[in-house]
């Protein structure tokens, strides 16, 4: 069994569940899959509680490479004083 979430301009989070039902009972995991992509939903639209602290969704998730030579080599310097 697999979970999918989307998350907007990061494309899917899949959760794999294939052991799962080993250590958890079928109805009470059920009902957590369906808190969890009821959590997944608030985050995503930034309506739940805390929204105001969901800067971190709007960060990019990737870096350019030449970017994090620039900043390792920053660092590198920064260190060195």
């Amino acid at each position: 069994m697999l979970v999918l979430l989307y998350l907007k301009g990061m494309g899917e989070v899949i959760l794999h569940t294939n052991h799962v039902l080993d250590f958890i009972d079928n109805k009470v995991w059920n009902q957590l899959k369906d808190e969890i992509v009821r959590a997944h939903r608030l985050i995503e639209t930034r309506s739940g509680p805390g929204s105001e602290f969901l800067g971190w969704l709007d960060l990019p998730y990737q870096a350019g490479v030449k970017e994090i030579i620039r900043t390792a080599n920053r660092l590198r310097e920064d260190m060195k004083r």
